[in-house]
């Protein structure tokens, strides 16, 4: 009964990240169908302020060394193709995506300075890929202080499902289209027909999951 169970348990396991793999390989493919006309109507922009490329050294799955760039206007630029070049200067971040070195959600990516505060890359977090987006990122744009940022990793690991990601996911695009302060636009204040304004994210969330349900 215990060797059954323990098959079962593996055999789940490899399914999510099937699936896990899946999400990201499917994401990563069709962001930069969109990507492309994007780059071309900020292109004008760019070439203006002019570009640079911003390394970043991080600590992937199993302890492997990553590099993500981000691509940082050089000069100053107008208001408005700034909120979408928030979006392009992450468009680097989806060939890792592709390679399998990041996933859409997992642990928060961490520089190779940090790892030793972590005792080496035996802790847990390096179980799984790090992911754009996380537990704790979600809990630092909603002004939650609750753990720290090494218990969120940790509680990640420990529960990490399908489910969970897609929550995960669900809440990340909600805390983008609340924006910050006063650079909040109108057009993003519903998702799914449901108003932000005055509601808790994981109101937000139990109510666009009814709408969908419906």
């Amino acid at each position: 009964m215990a060797a059954r169970t323990q098959h079962g348990a593996i055999t789940h396991r490899l399914a999510y990240r099937a699936i896990k793999r899946t999400l990201d390989l499917g994401f990563a493919l069709t962001a930069m169908v969109f990507a492309v006309p994007l780059l071309i109507l900020l292109a004008p922009a760019l070439m203006r302020s002019g570009i640079r490329i911003r390394a970043l050294d991080l600590v992937g799955q199993s302890g492997r060394p990553i590099r993500l760039h981000h691509i940082e206007p050089a000069g100053p630029i107008a208001r408005g193709p700034r909120r979408a070049i928030a979006i392009v200067r992450h468009l680097p971040c989806l060939l890792a995506l592709l390679q399998g070195k990041i996933s859409l959600v997992g642990p928060r990516p961490m520089a190779a300075a940090e790892v030793g505060e972590l005792g080496g890359t035996r802790h847990p977090r390096f179980d799984v890929a790090p992911g754009l987006t996380c537990v704790w990122n979600l809990r630092r744009r909603g002004n939650i202080h609750y753990g720290t940022e090494d218990q969120a990793d940790r509680e990640y690991v420990e529960h990490c499902s399908l489910g969970g990601d897609l929550g995960i996911l669900l809440r990340t695009l909600v805390s983008l289209a609340y924006g910050d302060g006063q650079d909040h636009c109108r057009a993003c204040q519903f998702i799914a027909g449901i108003r932000l304004l005055n509601l808790s994210m994981d109101n937000v969330v139990d109510a666009i999951v009814a709408a969908l349900d419906s």
